[in-house]
């Protein structure tokens, strides 16, 4: 057989010259009849042992394996070249491959474009919500000289502040809120220049370095600037008393000034005898004279004291006393259009310097303020003439026996539920209206004294950390600090770092009044426990920065069993929960307590048996972090002046 020609595998992988096919039942004709001859006995396949032929059974035929020869020829598919080249240019092939070529490219760049259509006019998701950085932050506020002396003269200062921002950004606090900063009458609202630091509390430099180690951790800076009242020191009120004279004539106006006394609750004569020239003042501290925003001269002025703290890097300013803005013209009552006039052009002047300067124009600035006894239509009359936010006072206000808790209660719980039932009403409403809340401040009694209990205080702290929208909290309320049993403000006590000399906030010999239980009560002890306050404060305050439901949720109060109730956080789409639901379990009284489920929106009986514990009070015994809790019986049990978050 010639070389050329193509033979089929063989056995064992190889490529024989000869094919081996099994006869099988075939008869002899067949066998002869393709190979051309007759077997000439057993050929054994390859790979295969012979039989031995003693043990070969007699049969009627002998089965052999012939031995055949095949010879294949390649096949040919398709058109060969030479026949395919008379194709090449023929007047009926060439011009349909172009029409076809050209037909591909078309209906590919359509398809293409329709593709890149189907993505643009389809309908989007819904962008997500971005928050400005005020609207959701935790917010510490604390009285300058009592958070932390650094030179040991027993007075808190801004280097000392500044060398406490790490501990307080561990525990979730965002923006830093300095009361007082600015040089003043006895640390008071007396301003005596607007630029300048109080000296007993540092220097320009300070703040300097106070500002940017804030910025560096990613906080926030608020200052108290109070724009209504100086003291009768300042270089604007001497000016404007000595009008008279041609180089003070420009201040004239930056006062109130009359011949006469309307009264003498705002009015008082510049100096004892004189009774031809009064001036206003805030009611009944004549050291506090009140500026006239109607002076066009006051308010340039005063819209350069705001220019420089922007330029400084501040990022939030309170406007104390925002009443006195605008006053009728005996003084006593506020002048609702003047003041809403005034914080027209401040948020005008303020968004104006910030889009001209490229250092902070994409900076959100806050305004915010508190007014004592206002309604909510009040407030929103102020957000609607410029300010992002007002306190709701009404938190300030928990105490049984006042006049936002009436005696007669055991506790502050039908107080507060009806005051956040109100509040968060409004705001489920006007979801462009910011709340901020607070239960502390530097002129209010500690929450932990108001309150039946350190107890209650740490259950309220945790009710705070679940409300919508922007929380202030006072220093010390993290770890439930108490009055000072003596002094004129008891509130404003050094605060309790660890246990060591002075609580650890000054070295000075003579400090200030020190809280008797720091030993048990001080930061750095509750920050190493597993359990407690602090350590309560800051899993919430680190979760309100990334869940969208403590972000963005809607609030619902639920109504008060006994002495506890339920507030929970959540949020709906098209009548679905979506995300995470939040519930808090909050019981203020001496027993314990079972609450409903039932009524909470968006928490299905479904929902029920997949709880997860999120954190709770540090006297909280049956439950525990992270655990999973079955509760298909729509029944949450909580002890005594105890508080859990469940999440769902």
């Amino acid at each position: 057989m010639a070389q050329s020609e193509p033979l089929m595998p063989g056995p064992e992988g190889k490529i024989p010259k000869l094919y081996d096919v099994e006869k099988g039942h075939k008869t002899e004709s067949y066998i002869v009849a393709i190979s051309g001859r007759k077997e000439k006995g057993p050929v054994v396949p390859v790979g295969r042992p012979a039989p031995l032929l003693e043990e070969a059974p007699p049969v009627a035929y002998k089965t052999v394996t012939e031995t055949v020869v095949v010879r294949t020829t390649p096949a040919t598919v398709g058109l060969t070249r030479d026949q395919l080249e008379q194709y090449r240019d023929d007047p009926f092939w060439k011009p349909l491959r172009w029409i076809l070529f050209i037909l591909f490219w078309l209906a590919w760049i359509v398809m293409f474009l329709v593709a890149i259509l189907i993505v643009f006019l389809s309908p989007s998701c819904a962008p997500k919500t971005v928050q400005k950085w005020y609207q959701t932050k935790v917010c510490y506020q604390a009285w300058t000289p009592s958070l932390q002396d650094s030179n040991g003269d027993g007075v808190g200062d801004l280097k000392g502040a500044t060398s406490r921002l790490e501990q307080l950004r561990k525990i979730g606090v965002q923006s830093f809120w300095l009361t007082p900063l600015l040089d003043s009458d006895q640390f008071s609202y007396a301003i005596r220049n607007h630029r300048a630091v109080d000296g007993k509390l540092g220097t320009s430099e300070d703040l300097t370095e106070l500002i940017d180690t804030l910025h560096d951790k990613d906080m926030y800076m608020i200052m108290d600037l109070p724009v209504t009242t100086t003291s009768l020191e300042h270089e604007w009120f001497q000016r404007s008393s000595r009008a008279s004279e041609p180089a003070n004539q420009n201040y004239s106006s930056f006062y109130f000034w009359r011949a006469t006394a309307p009264n003498d609750q705002f009015w008082s004569p510049l100096s004892a005898g004189v009774k031809d020239n009064f001036y206003m003042h805030y009611e009944g501290k004549p050291q506090w004279p009140i500026l006239n925003w109607k002076s066009p001269e006051l308010r340039q002025q005063m819209f350069d004291v705001f220019t420089y703290w922007l330029e400084r890097g501040v990022d939030g300013f309170f406007i104390s006393y925002v009443d006195y803005l605008g006053r009728t013209n005996d003084g006593t009552k506020p002048d609702s259009d003047g003041i809403q006039d005034v914080l027209r052009d401040i948020r005008h002047h303020i968004d104006t310097r910030k889009n001209e300067t490229d250092s902070i124009k994409d900076k959100a600035i806050l305004l915010f303020t508190t007014v004592q006894e206002s309604k909510e239509k009040d407030k929103l009359a102020l957000v609607n003439a410029g300010l992002n936010t007002v306190i709701n006072y009404e938190l300030g206000k928990v105490k049984l026996g006042t006049s936002v808790c009436p005696a007669g209660e055991s506790t502050v719980t039908k107080c507060v539920n009806e005051i956040l039932a109100d509040v968060v009403a409004v705001h489920n409403l006007n979801e462009d209206f910011t709340p901020m809340w607070e239960f502390g401040n530097p002129f209010a009694s500690r929450l932990a004294s108001r309150v039946g209990s350190r107890s209650q205080a740490e259950v309220l702290t945790m009710l705070q950390l679940l409300l919508p929208g922007s929380n202030n909290f006072y220093y010390g309320e993290e770890i439930g600090m108490r009055d000072l049993t003596t002094g004129e403000n008891p509130q404003r006590g050094a605060m309790l770092w660890d246990d060591s000399v002075n609580a650890g906030f000054s070295t000075a010999n003579v400090s200030l009044p020190i809280s008797e239980d720091f030993k048990n009560i001080n930061f750095a002890k509750q920050y190493s426990q597993e359990t407690s306050q602090v350590k309560m404060f800051k899993k919430l305050a680190k979760l309100r920065q990334r869940d969208d439901t403590l972000i963005l949720g809607k609030s619902f109060v639920g109504k008060p069993v006994g002495q506890a109730f339920i507030f929970s956080r959540y949020r709906r789409e098209n009548e679905t929960t979506i995300g995470k639901l939040y519930v808090g379990a909050v019981n203020l009284g001496l027993e314990a307590t079972s609450l409903s489920l039932s009524d909470i929106p968006g928490l299905k009986a479904d929902m029920w048996p997949k709880a997860e514990v999120v954190t709770k009070t540090s006297n909280v015994v049956d439950y525990e972090v992270r655990q999973k809790k079955d509760l298909s019986s729509g029944i949450l049990n909580i002890g005594p002046e105890q508080g859990v978050v469940l999440r769902f």
